[in-house]
């Protein structure tokens, strides 16, 4: 069987139920049944929003890195990557808690990646960053 490829990032899941957590804890907010409003002038890629279409810009036909720690030489494409940058490499900040035990991470994926490795269930895990 192929792996289920997310639409949205580069993730890959080997089954159905691997693949609706993943869109429930990191995605949750996207309808996937949408029509694209915002299509790619250098590929087929279509985006949802500009927001989608800008991230997809950056991370596949961008070479420049618009950002840029303050307090080493890293630089990145997107905001959200030099504030975890920040967080795990410079103040050790852990704001993202896991729910069940008392892992904390400096990024929403890193949590994502403790529930896959810990087997907590996803209600638990990240209750705070689901939809009401």
């Amino acid at each position: 069987m192929r792996p289920l490829v997310c639409a949205v990032c580069d993730y890959k899941a080997k089954d159905q139920s691997d693949f609706d957590n993943h869109n429930a804890t990191i995605h949750y907010y996207r309808n996937l049944q949408t029509e694209s409003d915002f299509p790619c002038l250098f590929c087929s890629y279509e985006g949802r929003t500009k927001t989608e279409l800008k991230t997809h810009y950056y991370k596949i036909h961008s070479k420049e890195k618009l950002f840029k720690c303050h307090l080493c030489q890293f630089r990145t494409g997107f905001q959200d990557q030099l504030s975890s940058h920040i967080r795990s490499i410079h103040t050790g900040e852990k704001p993202f808690e896991c729910k069940v035990c008392e892992f904390r991470s400096a990024s929403k994926q890193g949590l994502y990646y403790h529930w896959k490795q810990s087997g907590h269930k996803i209600k638990h895990a990240f209750r705070q960053y689901l939809p009401i």
